[in-house]
């Protein structure tokens, strides 16, 4: 991926937010996803140039010295489920838990990440999921803009079904949620019926 250069053409609209800088970029070229796949956000270097007419063109590099992430092996409890797979996105090793004993005790496969771009990687790869459980906080590339990026890549995954999970009690955090592309909105602590009804919904639902 050495000397990889992607042009983007995007242009944007007086009064119109879409996103920073970086999304448009991504956004704007279908290829992108297959070129920086593996490749974390810190190995990318971006540059914009207005154009007069009010048009921007956007250039990324990949660094030379960008390392590929190690392949990710799927668990064999996942592929042997038969009732779904799905996805848990947290940076706290003891909400995974709680989920993951939840999900495994109904026959779900799991697999983990704990933040969002490894779950971004994972999808790339090709590891397949029915539901992704993303947390709204967590390093590095927060959930909603995981969700965003999810969102805008090509193929199925793009329309995986995403429940947002959050400690935040306020109907502002669940509109932003939806906003950013999750299917349903979740609060902490889990409760087993909660979530095991929203799962079931969303997957029943799911093309």
């Amino acid at each position: 991926m050495n000397n990889q250069l992607i042009d983007a053409l995007s242009q944007t609209t007086a009064g119109i937010a879409l996103f920073d800088s970086n999304e448009r970029i991504i956004y704007a070229n279908p290829a992108w996803e297959q070129l920086i796949t593996g490749v974390a956000e810190e190995d990318l270097l971006f540059s914009e140039t207005e154009l007069a007419d009010g048009g921007m063109i956007s250039v990324c590099f990949v660094k030379p010295q960008a390392k590929l992430a190690h392949p990710i092996e799927l668990p064999a409890s996942a592929n042997d489920s038969k009732i779904g797979t799905v996805i848990i996105a947290d940076d706290s090793e003891s909400n995974r838990m709680v989920a993951r004993r939840i999900l495994q005790a109904e026959g779900y496969g799991i697999v983990e990440a704990t933040n969002g771009q490894t779950v971004l990687n994972m999808l790339r790869r090709g590891v397949t999921a029915d539901l992704i459980l993303m947390d709204v906080e967590m390093p590095d590339m927060d959930g909603l803009h995981t969700t965003r990026r999810i969102r805008h890549m090509q193929g199925p995954v793009a329309h995986t079904p995403i429940i947002a999970l959050s400690a935040h009690q306020s109907r502002d955090w669940n509109v932003i949620a939806r906003q950013s592309g999750v299917d349903e909105f979740i609060n902490k602590p889990i409760q087993r019926t909660k979530l095991l009804d929203t799962i079931r919904d969303l997957i029943s639902r799911s093309p």
